[in-house]
């Protein structure tokens, strides 16, 4: 208990989302057995919402490219490992582009590494931020900033 304002101190929280605020139905705080101490037991009680179960579409991926390995062409004992790796790689490739296809592009970042001009600025500035920690002194403060 604080001594001025006679209120217990709140420690322990319960650290959720703000979209899920309104899924809180009712939280407290309950002393433990041992009272030598400013924690407390939160308990919160909640409205879970369950995602519906997803059918397993894996097992039918994994079915197909066994069926397409065991349809391989395996080569005679005497050639290297080489051409046997590019064949098994790219069955394995074209069997996955068929089952699950394609990955449909995401958010395009805003920050392109390839740019000419942001290239030569950052290198500047990682340059003059590398001289810095290496002379760190008022007067290169002075200078920086």
């Amino acid at each position: 208990m604080h001594p001025q304002s006679r209120c217990w101190h709140l420690l322990d929280d319960i650290l959720l989302r703000r979209r899920d605020r309104e899924d809180v139905l009712v939280t407290k705080a309950i002393r433990d057995a041992d009272d030598r101490t400013d924690h407390r037991l939160v308990i919160s009680q909640m409205r879970l919402r369950l995602q519906p179960r997803r059918s397993p579409q894996e097992a039918a991926a994994s079915n197909q490219i066994t069926e397409k390995l065991e349809n391989l062409y395996v080569p005679d004992n005497n050639s290297t490992l080489e051409p046997r790796y590019y064949q098994l790689r790219n069955v394995i490739h074209s069997t996955a582009l068929e089952v699950l296809g394609r990955a449909r592009r995401q958010n395009q970042d805003w920050f392109e590494d390839n740019d000419d001009d942001i290239s030569k600025l950052l290198a500047e500035k990682n340059g003059l931020h590398k001289a810095y920690m290496n002379l760190r002194t008022d007067a290169t403060k002075a200078a920086f900033f």
